[in-house]
């Protein structure tokens, strides 16, 4: 917790000459305060190195920075400087000490995919008692997000935090054992084990390891498992008694066959239905069943579309209920909820167009659950217009993984299709003459909002489907469109 006493700063830094407390730290030159830290990262197209004689000039007090940079460093900045390895290793080493400072519970999400909605859906679960819940920024979930959302700033004792839900990514091999040492979270939950992130992991089967990983290093520890994931439970010899399981009322057979009913009483339960056929938001029933206590009835709107959202919504109550928060604290903390950008959002604009706004990011699995959405509830007879970017980081798997959505893809009924980028492309090859009359190509090098215009179909009327890896950037076809038909 800030502030961070000269002491304690030495059992991280050696050579640390700081005098002062420091009251928080930032990566980013323009919002530093007085006695904090700037952490001078550098990346492929920026080095924070390069603000640092500026910032020392203005009055900076202290700065993480490389080794190299600091064994460079002018004498009169020396007593200033904290460094270990390069400014990446030297904020890891310090979150990682930070941690043990943490007094209230760390809530970890790993999943290959819906980590960031569940993340905020958790958040505003548990914000319904008079604490404040600190999460991750976004989607900074790497080797940098991790560490810097231990140590943000509102972690001081006068801030009075109830719990700060984490978002774990990973994108290569190991790096989910590096993220549990630093994080060490007292719960974690999985959202889902689709191939994703495949470039660095290797194949499917090793994407799944990498990601179990968060179970098997957070044994002892409240481990929330959700029955409607079945690669989950392939490891499910790893159940403990502190354990939670989640239960969609079409898999209930599934948790009495792997451990019978006898067996499943023994832990605490969250099953759940839905009541509702509005495509764009689901009502969820839920029964919270403590062992060896009465269960209770709740019911939520989520105003998400899809199973899948609805799946990681009863994922977050379970973990909250778990974790000891009530039943009225979380129907208050749900009223915080908001939908996060370009995850499954949902706006309504002029001319009866409804934009489903989902390009932050894309994999098979998140692919096939859109698409099921579209032909959901009476959105099934509407004309869809659906613009699809490449599914990055999918190694040498790609056509593979593409080719998979796509009978999905050409079940939904009423559907123009454009699929934009290179591997799309490899789809758009793959279709006869005839489906090319709905389904048409976008080369990466051309501008997909210009294409979507000049072709000439009327959107009036239509559920327009925006969705693509980050990296394609579809979030200016929705810019576009929001722009365009935003009611006056």
């Amino acid at each position: 917790m800030w502030p961070l006493e000269p002491e304690f700063i030495k059992t991280v830094f050696p050579y640390s000459k700081i005098k002062e407390p420091i009251t928080g730290a930032s990566t980013d030159s323009r919002a530093i305060l007085d006695n904090q830290m700037f952490i001078a990262l550098k990346g492929e197209r920026f080095d924070g190195h390069n603000y640092l004689m500026d910032l020392f000039k203005n009055g900076l007090k202290c700065a993480l920075v490389s080794e190299e940079w600091a064994q460079n460093a002018p004498e009169e900045l020396k007593e200033k400087l904290l460094y270990k390895g390069d400014s990446v290793q030297g904020l890891r080493e310090l979150a990682q000490a930070f941690r043990k400072r943490v007094p209230f519970p760390v809530i970890g999400i790993g999943g290959s995919n819906g980590k960031t909605t569940t993340k905020e859906m958790l958040a505003a679960l548990l914000s319904g008692r008079q604490q404040r819940i600190t999460k991750t920024e976004k989607s900074e979930n790497g080797y940098i997000g991790v560490a810097k959302t231990i140590i943000q700033n509102a972690h001081t004792p006068l801030e009075n935090i109830g719990a700060l839900v984490l978002e774990i990514g990973i994108d290569q091999k190991k790096a989910m054992a590096s993220h549990m040492e630093l994080a060490q979270p007292d719960c974690v939950l999985l959202t889902a084990l689709g191939p994703e992130h495949l470039e660095g992991l290797g194949g499917w089967n090793e994407a799944i390891q990498e990601e179990i990983e968060l179970f098997k290093l957070s044994k002892g520890k409240p481990r929330i498992w959700q029955l409607s994931e079945s690669k989950i439970w392939d490891f499910s010899d790893l159940v403990e008694e502190q354990d939670c399981f989640v239960i969609y009322e079409e898999d209930i057979s599934r948790g009495s066959n792997a451990f019978g009913r006898s067996k499943l009483s023994d832990f605490n339960l969250l099953h759940w239905h839905m009541e509702t056929d509005r495509p764009d938001r689901t009502v969820i029933y839920a029964r919270w069943i403590e062992k060896a206590k009465d269960s209770k009835l709740l019911c939520f709107t989520v105003p998400l579309p899809g199973l899948h959202n609805a799946n990681n919504f009863a994922l977050a109550l379970a973990a909250a209920l778990h974790l000891g928060w009530t039943h009225e604290e979380v129907l208050k903390g749900w009223k915080n909820f908001e939908v996060p950008p370009m995850r499954s959002r949902i706006i309504y604009l002029k001319e009866n167009i409804c934009l489903f706004d989902d390009c932050y990011n894309a994999s098979p699995s998140s692919m096939k659950a859109a698409f099921a959405s579209l032909d959901h509830g009476d959105w099934r007879q509407r004309k869809k217009i659906l613009v699809l970017g490449d599914m990055l980081d999918l190694g040498a798997e790609s056509l593979k993984w593409h080719l998979d959505i796509l009978p999905a893809l050409l079940a939904i009924s009423h559907a123009t299709i454009f699929l934009y980028g290179e591997a799309m492309g490899k789809i758009y090859l793959a279709l006869n003459d005839k489906l090319k009359s709905r389904i048409f190509h976008i080369a990466t090098s051309d501008d997909p909002v210009k294409r979507l215009e000049e072709s000439g179909f009327a959107l009036t009327d239509s559920i327009i489907l925006v969705k693509g890896s980050r990296g394609m950037q579809l979030e200016r076809v929705v810019k576009h469109l929001e722009t365009k038909y935003t009611s006056s």
